[in-house]
């Protein structure tokens, strides 16, 4: 056993033949590139903010358009929903992580509450980066986009479970 709790072998690997440890918590496959855990990660993740934004967009209480590529056909709704996934992804992961920390009070004090507010304004900065391209996302009231969010929100969690990598029964130890 290793000491980070990995059961494999440290011959199992090409990589532990020849000296190199694989990092703590994240055992790579046989064969495959260090780099392409994260950017399948990525592209995963955008795959599914993009159905959770279509899903969104399919309910006109919310407020929430895709104006699509022109001409506006199903491959390029589909690749307008890909590109605004993309969009929010990195938003998340950039602005979203310094919003995150900076309100780091705003969670104590609301006992997490705020996460509902901050989700809304990523939608809708999202929205306002796009909103100067004849493409993209187009939000309603601040308080539609806020509900929006929790529904992306919602199916991220949903999707994220369904596509978790299950663990081997050999891995678990």
């Amino acid at each position: 056993m290793w000491p980070w709790g990995h059961t494999r072998r440290p011959g199992a690997t090409p990589a532990a033949r020849t000296g190199a440890r694989d990092p703590p918590g994240n055992p790579l496959p046989a064969g495959r590139p260090r780099g392409t855990m994260g950017a399948m990660r990525f592209l995963v993740r955008v795959a599914v903010n993009a159905f959770a934004i279509w899903i969104v967009t399919l309910l006109p209480a919310l407020q929430v358009q895709l104006i699509p590529f022109a001409p506006g056909e199903g491959l390029q709704v589909a690749l307008t929903l890909l590109v605004v996934g993309a969009i929010f992804a990195i938003v998340n992961a950039i602005v979203g992580t310094v919003v995150r920390i900076v309100a780091i009070p705003l969670y104590i004090l609301t006992l997490g509450l705020i996460s509902l507010v901050i989700n809304g304004f990523l939608l809708w900065l999202t929205a306002a980066i796009t909103s100067g391209l004849p493409w993209g996302l187009r939000t309603g009231e601040f308080w539609l986009t806020v509900v929006a969010a929790l529904l992306i929100g919602v199916i991220n969690w949903v999707m994220g479970v369904a596509l978790r990598p299950r663990q081997r029964a050999t891995e678990r130890g």
